[in-house]
């Protein structure tokens, strides 16, 4: 008949950090946080399927994203606080704040190449139609810069689940694509909270303790998955 048949299926028995999309981009998450934040790390975030498809940026759109990352020149840092948090001058320049600020004065107020606005160059190569991309990536770096930089406070276990688990759901698509994954994450974070409740501790522990748990949990076979799943497995 000429139609094209789709037979659902699913992988068993993968391990999921460094083979799931969804596990992947979690950690690559958490790393950014009390780092630089270069241009490239946090790109590559975007660029992940499950963020991409949340915000819409991808294919054409990701492009043009990663140009404005380029030709208004981030290079590392959320602002000047975030280098002066790494022992650095607080300096603005090639922040990502500084390079939303000219993308964001480029499309308001373009300079024709020969204006600035308090000091900010605007970034003039900018089109009407790119207004709706532009406010997406400004959610994606606002919802991102505000979790991540967040983290660096110490929390229990508890506080830990609730505030990961409301990062993936404001920043990754929930959709069958990516509910499998989503959802072996949200039983891991459930087991370690019963573990520490189990254990009776109630303290509060830091960032890389809670990724070191995660990822030894998330290494054992009883969260492999696509084991009776869907379609063929």
């Amino acid at each position: 008949s000429g139609e094209s048949v789709s037979i659902p299926f699913s992988i068993a028995d993968r391990n999921l950090c460094g083979e799931s999309a969804v596990v992947d981009t979690f950690f690559r998450i958490l790393e950014l946080c009390g780092g630089r934040y270069t241009s490239s790390e946090v790109a590559a975030v975007l660029e992940a399927d499950p963020i991409g498809a949340r915000f819409g940026i991808q294919g054409d759109r990701l492009s043009i994203v990663k140009r404005w990352i380029k030709d208004v020149r981030v290079c590392w840092g959320i602002d000047g606080s975030g280098k002066a948090e790494a022992g650095l001058p607080a300096y603005e320049e090639n922040t990502w704040s500084a390079g939303v600020s000219r993308l964001l004065l480029g499309y308001a107020a373009p300079g024709e190449g020969e204006k600035t606005f308090a000091g900010v160059s605007p970034y003039d190569d900018l089109e009407g139609q790119d207004a709706e991309v532009l406010g997406r990536l400004c959610t994606f770096l606002k919802r991102l810069f505000a979790y991540t930089r967040s983290f660096h406070a110490p929390r229990t276990p508890v506080q830990w689940a609730s505030d990961l688990e409301n990062l993936w759901e404001s920043l990754f698509l929930d959709s069958d694509a990516f509910a499998a994954d989503l959802g072996i994450l949200r039983r891991a974070l459930q087991d370690m909270t019963e573990a520490a409740a189990s254990a009776g501790f109630s303290g509060s522990v830091d960032l890389a303790a809670i990724k070191w748990l995660l990822a030894r949990r998330l290494e054992k076979s009883e969260y492999a998955s696509g084991f009776i799943s869907r379609g063929v497995t």
